[in-house]
């Protein structure tokens, strides 16, 4: 958020022009560790379930950003897990 009230400040006060990029990534050790219980529970394969929820928590960032309201950015920069590598 204070990210967001600096762009705000600079581009309305100041008539600064901001490229504001953001980076995501779904490689963490909880959204593995979570993934991993879900798919032994549901016998369902590793990759599907981590796939769905990091889908899940991505939307509630957006959707809590967006209750917040805080402006998205101009471009996202993703960096996602390549199964092949990790699993």
């Amino acid at each position: 958020m204070s990210i967001d009230l600096i762009q705000r400040t600079l581009t309305s006060f100041f008539d600064v022009s901001i490229l504001h990029a953001m980076g995501m990534t779904d490689i963490d050790d909880k959204i593995i560790n979570k993934s991993r219980e879900l798919a032994n529970l549901s016998k369902s394969p590793l990759r599907n379930e981590y796939k769905k929820l990091v889908g899940e928590m991505e939307y509630k960032f957006w959707d809590d950003l967006k209750w917040l309201g805080v402006k998205r950015p101009n471009s996202i920069l993703r960096f996602f897990a390549d199964f092949d590598l990790f699993w």
